[in-house]
């Protein structure tokens, strides 16, 4: 999502973009599809309770936005 913008105000070279972007999303589809195949047949409880697994990761994901929040709100207080 932020990586075109970043590109633009950093004033990369367009062709250094494209061949960034095509590599970053080369490996990812084929890491995550290839990840999740492995770990769907060594670890078959994972598909069943994929939700499960789901909730975790978006928690996990959520949980740098939360400190910095905190610290934000943290140190607002201390300002005033």
């Amino acid at each position: 999502t932020f990586t075109p913008i970043l590109a633009g105000v950093s004033k990369m070279r367009y062709r250094t973009f494209v061949i960034y972007n095509l590599v970053g999303g080369l490996v990812w589809g084929v890491g995550v599809t290839t990840a999740g195949y492995l770990l769907g047949k060594r670890y078959p409880a994972l598909g069943d309770n994929l939700i499960y697994v789901s909730i975790i990761v978006i928690a996990i994901s959520l949980l740098p936005i939360m400190f910095e929040v905190r610290k934000a709100r943290r140190n607002r207080k201390f300002d005033a």
